[in-house]
C-alpha cells in the first residue's frame, strides 16, 4: 500500500483480507509521517505520491504530470530560481500536509459506517482522468490565453490553479464547463508579464499543469500606412498608429529623410503620427516610409492630374436647363487635365453623335452640347464624362421640356351611385408635360341626348360627386386636365346610372373580442367593397359546430350599426362560428367567411411556467430541448394548451420565436442555427387566457456537438488504387469528428506538393490530382485531428501506364525436347517494377494459342515437350497493373509433317413435306354482348406456310380498323372491341389463306339494349304509326283521281320515312326481350318496302298496306298500355321517394338534435377527462407519498431489527445477571443461616440475663422508674406492632406489582441494600415509621426498567424473612415469663430487646462489612461484563444514583442508632453499673 495508489486501497485490503480498514489506513499514515519527519530533518524534500495526490484533491495543484522546468538540476548545486521554488514548494507542502493530516486524523479517529461509504465514494471519485490534458500556451501581452482539458467521466466542475493559488471565475478569468460536463476551460483576459507561470486543473485526485509564456511584442504598428492617390495642387496625407506613445519614429521618402518645411508637415498625436503634403506635385510620387523602434511601414504616393472641372461651372452645370417644346438647349463646362483628354456626352445612358438636332463642340478646356427643337421625349439625364491617362470624371444635369399634359386616364370607377348622386373617381394623366396639374375641366351629357352640359372646372384631385342627377337616369363625362402649358385631350367615361343595384362586397372574417360562459363579443371590418353607397348595418348570423344552418343573431329590422357586437343567445360549452354581411341601399351583400370556431365559456387564466427544462441533444445546426409540462392550479393557473420556443442569440438583446403556432409536445428541435454560436434559449407556456412566464434555460448553448473522436465512416475504402498515366487520381474520405478537425495529406510521410488538390468540408475530404504522371505513384496518408484525438489511413497509388511489348525474340534449344524463349526487355521495365511477363505458344496441330509461363520476371523461359514434326510459334506479352501490351512474336520453330486429305462421303436424305393448306382447329363462337361493354373472340388455325389472317364486318375488312384489336399468336387469332354499340352489330367472318388454299369461319355479332332504350323507341314507333294513320284517313277522303294520287305519293314519301325509323329502331330491338311479333314487323316491314320500291304503288297495295298497319296497330297498342303500366309505376315510385325524402328530412332534424346531444356529451366528457387527470395527477401524488412511506417503513424496519438485536444483546447480559444475582443470593442465604446462629447466641444471653436479673431484682424505685421508663418503649412495641401488620400487606403489594432490580450495573448496590435491610430488620421494624419506607420505595421504582424478571424472587425472600423475624421475637420472650400483669411482660419485652439490640450491633457491623465485600467483589465482575458489553457510563449513572440512596439510608440508621445509644445512656444511669459492666464483658466475649 506505501507504493500503490489511493484508488487501489480498497482492493488491496479485500485482496489480502483485511476488515478493518481504517485502522490500517491510520497505520498506513503513521508511518508516511514518520517517513516524511525523517527527511525533513535531513533537509530533504520527501516525494510522496500519495500526498502529491492529496494536495491535487486539495487543489493544490500538483501532480506526477507536471514537470517543472529548473526546480532541480541532476547536477551538484541549485540556481537561484531553483531555491526559491523549491522554498516556495516547501511552504506549501509543510502548510498543506499539516492541514491534510490533522484532517485526516480527526477523521480516522472518529470514523464510523458514514465515513467508511465515503472513503469509498473518494476511491470511486479517483476513476476520474484527464483524457486532453491543458497545453502550454504562448499568448502576446494584451491577449486572451485559453486552457482546455476533456475529462473521462462528468464533473459539474473542476479546480482551477495559477501559481499555487485558486483561480475563481471574475473579470480576470472566465471559467466554463460544457453542457455534458466533460470540457472545462480557463480563460485568461488581458495577458500580462505577472500572468505567467504554471497553471493547473485538478479533478479529484487527478492533476495537470502546463505553462502560460506572455511575449513581449515591443512596439507595433496597430494601423499601417496606406497607399494615397493625390491630385496635382491638393493637399495628401499618410497616417499610421504605433501600439505605444512613448516612440518618436522618422520619415523617409524613397530612402531620404524627411522634416517638416513648406511641402511637408509631420505631426504626432499620442500614438499616431502623420504626414501631410500641404500642395501635391509631380515631384511628390514615391515611396514613403515610417520607421520606429527598428519597426518599419511603407505606402506610395501617386500623384495624378485627372481631368477637373471648373467649380463655378460646375455649380451651373447640375442646375435642371428648362426649355418648351420646339426651343433649344444648351450645356456648356470648361476644365483642366493632363492632355489629352477625351469627351463624351450622354443622354439617359446613351452615348450622343452629331446629327441634325445636336450638335458637340469640344476644345483644349471646355466643351458644349447643342440640343435643337426639342420635344417632350428629349427630357431626361445629361451627362458630360471626361478620361484621361491618369482618371476619369463625370457631371450630370437634367434637361426638362415642357409641354401640355396628357388626357386623364381612365376606366372611371364608381365609388357611390343612388338616386341623388353618382360619385367616380379617375387616375392622373400619365404625362404631366413637367407641369403639376391645376384642375379639371367637366362636361356631362344625359344618355340619349346629343347636348354636353358644362360642370365647369374642379380642383386637382381625380375625383367627382354630381349631385344633380335624377334617378334612373344614365350619364357620361367628359375629363381635361389644365397645367400652366395647356389644356389636355378629353377622357370619356362609360355610362353611369343613378340608383343602379350595387351589392356590397363580403367583410373580413370577424374576430373574436372576448368569451364568457353567457357572451360572446365579435368584431369585424368595413368591406373593401360598399357597392357605392353608405353601408346601412350588418345582419350576423351563428352556426353550431357539427350544423349545417345559420341562425340570425339580430332580427332585419335591427340592424347592427357598430362594427362589433356582443351575443348572449349562446350555451356554455358549445362551439360557435360566425359570420356577416354588409347592407346599403341596394340590400344585402354577400357574407363574409367563416371565423374561427369559439367556446362559449369563461376566459382561461393563464398557464404556470414549464419545469424541467433541459437540453438532450446539440449539434452545429440545431439543438433539442426538453421540459415537463406546468401544474394546473385552480383559480391561478389554468392547463396549458401549447408552447412557443425563443432564442437569441449571445450579442442580440431581442428573442425571436422559433415556432409560429403552439407546438402539443413537450419537447422541440430548432433549426437552423450557426456554427459555434451562442444562443440562449426559453420556452413559454401558453392556453386561451394567455402566455406564461418564460422558463430559460440557466447557461448558454454553444451550437457545437458533444465531443467525438475521429473515425472513417467509409468501411469500403480502397487500401490500392491503380491509375492509368494522364487520369486523374481522386481519393475521398468520410469522416465524423466534433469539434471540426485539422485535416492533413501525406505522400510517403512527406506533406503533399502544391499540384495535388484538397478539398475539405465538414464531414469529407478529397484529394485530386488532375493529370497523374508516374512519379505520383507512393502511400498517400491522411491525418484527421482534433481536441478528442486523431485518426490516419493510408492508401497505395500506382500511376502507370499499358506497358510496351518486349523486343525481339530468340530462341535455343538446349536439352532435346525443349526450347528456351529468350526476348529483349520492355522499355518499360526500369519505371514499373510490378511489371512482368507472359509466354504463349502456338502448336501446329491446334489452332489455339496457350499460356506456358505467367508473371515472369525473367527475359527468358524453357518451354517442355517440344514434339518433333510440328511448328511451334511464340509470343511474348508484357503486363503491369494496368493490363497488358501488344505481343512480341518469334519465328517458326521446327518443321511440320504433310498429311494427306481425308475424304468423308455422306449419304443423301430426302426432306418431308409439312406444308398444308389453312383449316381452323377451333371455330368462332356466338357472341351476345351488352351495350357499351367489351366484347372478345378468339379461334385457332393451322397451316404451313402460316397463313394470312384478315377479319370482316358484314364482308368489309376491318383489319385496319383502329377500334378493333386484332392479334395472332402462334395459330391463335383474337379480336377485342372495347366498346360494343348498335354499330357493331353484324356478321363477322375470319379468312385464313397461303399458297395452299383459303379457309374461312362467321359468328354473328347481337346487342342488347337496356329498358330505358327500348322504352323510347317503342313511343318513336308509336308517333310514326299515328302519322301514318292520319295520312290513309285522308286518302280516303279524296275522291278524285288526282288528289288520290298526290296524297299517296307523299303518303308514299312519308311511309318510306317511318318505315326507315321503324326499321332502324326493328334493328337495335332484334335481340331484345320484346315479343316475337316486333321481329315479325321487322321482317314484313323490311319486304313491304321492298315492295314499294320495285313497283308502283297502287290503291289495292295501299289499301292493304293500311289493314296490315291496323294490325299492327293493335298491337302496338297493346304495348302502349304496358308503357302505361310502366309510367304508373313511375309515378308509385315517385311518391315513395317524396315520402322517403320527407322522412329524411325528419331524420335530418333528429340526426341535428343528435348532433347536439354528442356535442353536449363531448363537452362532458371534457370535463370528465380534466377531472380524470386531476385524479391521476392525486394518484401521482398519493403513489410518491406511498413510496415515500415504504422508506419510512423501511427505516423503521432496520430500527426495529437494531432494536432486535439490542434486546438480544441485552437478553445475554441479563443472563449474566441472573447468574451474579443466583451468587449473591447464596452469599445472602449464607448470612442469613450465620444470622440465625447469632440470634440464638442472643437468645441465650437474653435467658442469662433474664436469670441474673430475676436473682437480682431491683428496688422498688427502680421497678416504678421501670415502669415509667417502659411507657414509651411500650408505645414503641405498639408501633413496632402496627409495624408488623402492615408488613405482609406491603409485600403483598410489592408482589403485585412487582419492580425489577436496577439492572446489570446495579447488582451491587441492590445486594448491599438487600444485605443491610436483613441485618437491621429488627431495629427497622421497631424504631422507623412509615416515612422511612420512601428511600426503599424510590430504589425500586429506579431499578423497575432492569430487573422485571427477577424481582418476585426477591419479594418472596423477603417476606420469608420477615416471617422469620417474627418467629425470633417471638422467641424472645420465655414461656415462663408470662405473666398476669400485661405490663410486666412488656417491661420485660423492652428490655430483652434493648440487650438484644446490644448484643446485635456488632454483629451486624460485621455482617455488613462481609455483605459490602462481596457487593464490592460482585460489582467488580459486573462492572467488566459491562465493560466488555459497551455499556459501562450507563451502569455507572445508575450505581451512583443507588450510592446517593444508600448514603441516605445509612444516615437515618446513624440517627436510629445514636436515639438508641442516648436511651441506653439514661437506661444505663437507671440500672447498676456492675450489671452493665457485666453485660458489656458477656458481650465482647461473644
Amino acid at each position: 500500500m506505501l507504493n500503490a495508489d489511493r484508488k487501489d486501497y480498497e482492493r488491496i485490503c479485500t485482496e489480502f483480507g483485511v476488515a478493518d480498514l481504517h485502522l490500517t489506513l491510520k497505520k498506513l499514515q503513521e508511518k508516511k509521517e514518520r517517513a516524511q519527519n525523517k527527511c525533513k530533518e535531513d533537509g530533504v524534500i520527501p516525494y510522496d505520491e500519495d500526498a502529491r495526490e492529496k494536495h491535487s484533491l486539495k487543489s493544490v495543484g500538483r501532480t506526477k504530470d507536471c514537470s517543472i522546468k529548473g526546480q532541480m538540476q541532476k547536477g551538484t548545486g541549485l540556481n537561484q530560481t531553483d531555491a526559491e521554488d523549491i522554498n516556495f514548494l516547501d511552504t506549501r507542502l509543510n502548510q498543506v500536509d499539516a492541514e491534510q493530516i490533522n484532517h485526516h486524523d480527526a477523521g480516522l479517529y472518529q470514523m464510523d459506517g458514514e465515513d467508511v461509504k465515503l472513503l469509498v465514494t473518494e476511491f470511486k471519485l479517483s476513476n476520474v482522468d484527464f483524457v486532453i490534458k491543458i497545453q502550454e500556451v504562448k499568448a502576446q501581452e494584451r491577449e486572451d490565453a485559453l486552457f482546455e482539458c476533456v475529462l473521462t467521466h462528468p464533473l459539474p466542475r473542476i479546480t482551477w490553479m495559477g501559481k499555487g493559488n485558486i483561480l475563481e471565475d471574475g473579470e480576470k478569468y472566465c471559467i466554463t464547463v460544457s453542457d455534458h460536463k466533460l470540457i472545462h476551460r480557463l480563460l485568461i483576459k488581458d495577458c500580462k508579464q505577472q500572468d505567467k507561470g504554471i497553471y493547473s486543473a485538478v479533478a479529484g485526485i487527478t492533476s495537470c499543469s502546463a505553462w502560460l509564456v506572455v511575449e513581449d511584442p515591443g512596439v507595433q504598428f496597430i494601423c499601417g500606412l496606406a497607399d494615397v492617390n493625390a491630385i496635382i495642387g491638393e493637399a495628401a496625407e499618410l497616417t499610421c498608429k504605433l501600439s505605444s506613445e512613448d516612440y518618436v519614429g522618422a520619415w523617409f521618402r524613397d530612402g531620404k529623410k524627411i522634416s517638416s518645411d513648406d511641402n511637408f508637415t509631420i505631426t504626432k498625436d499620442g500614438a499616431i503620427h502623420k504626414l501631410v503634403i500641404i500642395i501635391c506635385k509631380e515631384e511628390h510620387s514615391g515611396k514613403y516610409r515610417f520607421e520606429a523602434d527598428g519597426r518599419k511601414t511603407e505606402a506610395m504616393i501617386n500623384v495624378k492630374d485627372p481631368p477637373r472641372f471648373d467649380p463655378e461651372d460646375l455649380s451651373a452645370y447640375i442646375n435642371p436647363v428648362i426649355v418648351k417644346v420646339g426651343h433649344n438647349a444648351i450645356f456648356k463646362l470648361h476644365f483642366v487635365g493632363h492632355k489629352p483628354i477625351k469627351i463624351k456626352w450622354y443622354k439617359e445612358g446613351e452615348e450622343l453623335h452629331d446629327d441634325n438636332n445636336t450638335k458637340m463642340e469640344k476644345s483644349v478646356s471646355h466643351s458644349r452640347l447643342l440640343l435643337s427643337r426639342c420635344q417632350r421625349k428629349d427630357t431626361g439625364e445629361i451627362k458630360i464624362k471626361l478620361k484621361n491617362e491618369h482618371g476619369f470624371i463625370e457631371a450630370i444635369s437634367q434637361l426638362i421640356v415642357l409641354d401640355k399634359p396628357t388626357s386623364p386616364l381612365g376606366p372611371a370607377e364608381v365609388t357611390e351611385s343612388s338616386a341623388t348622386c353618382i360619385e367616380f373617381r379617375w387616375r392622373p394623366p400619365k404625362d404631366d408635360g413637367g407641369s403639376p396639374v391645376i384642375n379639371y375641366i367637366m362636361e356631362r351629357q344625359q344618355v340619349g341626348r346629343n347636348t354636353w352640359k358644362k360642370k365647369g372646372e374642379i380642383p386637382a384631385v381625380p375625383s367627382y360627386r354630381d349631385t344633380d342627377v335624377e334617378h334612373g337616369r344614365k350619364y357620361c363625362y367628359r375629363i381635361r386636365a389644365v397645367t400652366a402649358e395647356g389644356i389636355s385631350e378629353v377622357m370619356e367615361t362609360d355610362e353611369m346610372q343613378a340608383g343602379t343595384l350595387a351589392f356590397p362586397g363580403p367583410p373580413a372574417p370577424p374576430k373574436v373580442v372576448s368569451a364568457y360562459d353567457d357572451c360572446i363579443t365579435l368584431s369585424w371590418a368595413l368591406p373593401s367593397n360598399t357597392g357605392g353607397s353608405r353601408i346601412m348595418g350588418y345582419i350576423l348570423e351563428k352556426r353550431k359546430k357539427g350544423s349545417n344552418l345559420w341562425s340570425v343573431v339580430n332580427a332585419l329590422d335591427e340592424l347592427i350599426k357598430e362594427k362589433k357586437y356582443a351575443v348572449k343567445d349562446v350555451v356554455a360549452g358549445m362551439k360557435y362560428e360566425f359570420r356577416v354581411t354588409a347592407i346599403n341601399f341596394s340590400g344585402a351583400g354577400e357574407f363574409s367567411n367563416p371565423s374561427e370556431f369559439v367556446v362559449a365559456r369563461d376566459p382561461k387564466k393563464p398557464p404556470g411556467k414549464v419545469t424541467g427544462l433541459k437540453l438532450t441533444e446539440t449539434s452545429y445546426t440545431h439543438l433539442v430541448l426538453t421540459w415537463t409540462k406546468p401544474e394546473e392550479k385552480s383559480g391561478i393557473q389554468d392547463e396549458a394548451k401549447g408552447y412557443f420556443v425563443e432564442i437569441r442569440q449571445a450579442e442580440c438583446i431581442e428573442w425571436s420565436r422559433c415556432n409560429s403556432t403552439p407546438v402539443v409536445m413537450t419537447s422541440f428541435s430548432v433549426k437552423g442555427l450557426k456554427s459555434m454560436d451562442m444562443y440562449w434559449v426559453r420556452v413559454i407556456a401558453t392556453n386561451d387566457g394567455g402566455e406564461s412566464a418564460p422558463e430559460e434555460l440557466a447557461n448558454y448553448v454553444i451550437a457545437m456537438p458533444s465531443p467525438v473522436r475521429p473515425k472513417f465512416t467509409n468501411h469500403k475504402m480502397k487500401s490500392f488504387i491503380v491509375v492509368r498515366a494522364g487520369n486523374s487520381v481522386r481519393i475521398t474520405i468520410n469522416f465524423e469528428a466534433s469539434p471540426q478537425p485539422e485535416i492533413m495529406w501525406l505522400k510517403d510521410n512527406v506533406p503533399v506538393t502544391k499540384r495535388v488538390t484538397i478539398s475539405n468540408s465538414d464531414g469529407s475530404s478529397q484529394l485530386l490530382i488532375p493529370s497523374s504522371e508516374r512519379p505520383d505513384s507512393g502511400i498517400y496518408s491522411i491525418l484527421v485531428k482534433n481536441l478528442a484525438g486523431q485518426e490516419t489511413f493510408s492508401t497505395e497509388v500506382r500511376v502507370t501506364d499499358d506497358p510496351k511489348p518486349p523486343g525481339p525474340i530468340e530462341m535455343a534449344e538446349n536439352v532435346p525436347g525443349t526450347v528456351t524463349v529468350m526476348w529483349e526487355p520492355s522499355p518499360d521495365e526500369k519505371r514499373d517494377d510490378h511489371l512482368h511477363y507472359t509466354v504463349s505458344k502456338l502448336d501446329s496441330t491446334k489452332r489455339t494459342w496457350a499460356t506456358v509461363a505467367d508473371r515472369l520476371f525473367n527475359n527468358k523461359f524453357t518451354v517442355c515437350n517440344i514434339m518433333h514434326g510440328r511448328e511451334y510459334h511464340f509470343r511474348v506479352y508484357a503486363k503491369n497493373d494496368m493490363g497488358i501490351s501488344a505481343p512480341s512474336e518469334s519465328l517458326t520453330w521446327g518443321t511440320e509433317k504433310k498429311k494427306e486429305k481425308f475424304v468423308v462421303i455422306l449419304p443423301t436424305r430426302k426432306d418431308c413435306d409439312l406444308r398444308c393448306a389453312p383449316t381452323f382447329i377451333v371455330p368462332l363462337k356466338l357472341h351476345t354482348a351488352p351495350k357499351g361493354y367489351e366484347c372478345y373472340m378468339s379461334c385457332a388455325v393451322k397451316g404451313n406456310p402460316k397463313p394470312r389472317i384478315t377479319w370482316y364486318r358484314n364482308h368489309i375488312s376491318i383489319n385496319t380498323n383502329t377500334n378493333y384489336y386484332i392479334s395472332n399468336t402462334c395459330g391463335v387469332c383474337s379480336m377485342l372491341i372495347l366498346h360494343v354499340g348498335p354499330k357493331d352489330m353484324g356478321e363477322y367472318t375470319i379468312a385464313a389463306e397461303n399458297a395452299l388454299g383459303r379457309s374461312e369461319c362467321s359468328t354473328v355479332l347481337s346487342v342488347r339494349d337496356n329498358l330505358m332504350g327500348m322504352q323510347m323507341k317503342i313511343v318513336k314507333l308509336q308517333s310514326s304509326h299515328e302519322e301514318m294513320r292520319q295520312s290513309s284517313d285522308k286518302l280516303h277522303i279524296s275522291d278524285s283521281l288526282e288528289t288520290r294520287l298526290n296524297a299517296l305519293e307523299e303518303s308514299y314519301a312519308l311511309a318510306q320515312k317511318q318505315v326507315g325509323m321503324a326499321l332502324a329502331t326493328a334493328e337495335q330491338l332484334k335481340t331484345s326481350d320484346l315479343p316475337a311479333q316486333v321481329l315479325s314487323l321487322h321482317t314484313e316491314m323490311k319486304t313491304r318496302l321492298a315492295e314499294m320500291q320495285q313497283a308502283t304503288v297502287s290503291l289495292e297495295q295501299l289499301s292493304q298496306l293500311q289493314t296490315m298497319l291496323k294490325g299492327k296497330n293493335d298491337e302496338f297498342e297493346e304495348v302502349r298500355l304496358q308503357v302505361e303500366g310502366l309510367v304508373m309505376l313511375s309515378a308509385e315510385l315517385s311518391q315513395k321517394v317524396e315520402v322517403s325524402t320527407g322522412s329524411l328530412g325528419e331524420a335530418e332534424s333528429k340526426l341535428e338534435e343528435r348532433v347536439w346531444q354528442v356535442d353536449t356529451l363531448i363537452a362532458t366528457l371534457d370535463g370528465q377527462a380534466a377531472e380524470v387527470l386531476s385524479l391521476k395527477d392525486q394518484l401521482d401524488t398519493y403513489r410518491a407519498q406511498m413510496e415515500a412511506s415504504t422508506l419510512e417503513m423501511a427505516t423503521v424496519r432496520e430500527l426495529l431489527e437494531n432494536q432486535q438485536s439490542q434486546h438480544l444483546q441485552q437478553a445475554a447480559v441479563e443472563e449474566q445477571l441472573n447468574a451474579v444475582r443466583q451468587s449473591l443470593q447464596d452469599q445472602n442465604s449464607a448470612a442469613h443461616s450465620l444470622h440465625s446462629e447469632l440470634r440464638a447466641q442472643l437468645e441465650n444471653v437474653e435467658k442469662q440475663v433474664t436469670q441474673l436479673v430475676g436473682e437480682t431484682q431491683p428496688p422498688a424505685e427502680s421497678v416504678d422508674q421501670t415502669e415509667d421508663e417502659t411507657t414509651p418503649a411500650a408505645q414503641e412495641e405498639a408501633a413496632a406492632a402496627t409495624e408488623e401488620e402492615s408488613l405482609p400487606a406491603a409485600v403483598e403489594k410489592e408482589e403485585s406489582y412487582p419492580v425489577e432490580e436496577a439492572g446489570p450495573d446495579e447488582g451491587g448496590e441492590a445486594s448491599e441494600v438487600e444485605a443491610a435491610a436483613e441485618d437491621e430488620a429488627p431495629v427497622e421494624q421497631e424504631d422507623s415509621g412509615p416515612e422511612e419506607t420512601a428511600p426503599a420505595e424510590e430504589v425500586e421504582a429506579v431499578s423497575e426498567d432492569q430487573t422485571e424478571k427477577h424481582e418476585p424472587e426477591q419479594v418472596e425472600f423477603d417476606s420469608t424473612q420477615t416471617e422469620e423475624e417474627e418467629q425470633s421475637v417471638g422467641k424472645e420472650i420465655p414461656d415462663e415469663e408470662n405473666q398476669t400483669d400485661d405490663d410486666e411482660d412488656k417491661e420485660e419485652e423492652e428490655a430483652s430487646e434493648v440487650e438484644e439490640v446490644e448484643e446485635e450491633t456488632p454483629v451486624e457491623e460485621e455482617n455488613h462489612k462481609a455483605e459490602e465485600e462481596m457487593v464490592s467483589e460482585g460489582d467488580e465482575e459486573l462492572e467488566e461484563s459491562l465493560l466488555e458489553e459497551g455499556e459501562l457510563d450507563v451502569a455507572e449513572e445508575v450505581a451512583e444514583e443507588l450510592a446517593e440512596e444508600l448514603a441516605e439510608e445509612l444516615a437515618e440508621e446513624e440517627e436510629k442508632q445514636q436515639d438508641v445509644a442516648a436511651e441506653e445512656e439514661s437506661h444505663n444511669e437507671e440500672t447498676e453499673p456492675s450489671e452493665w459492666e457485666e453485660e458489656e464483658e458477656d458481650g465482647e466475649e461473644l
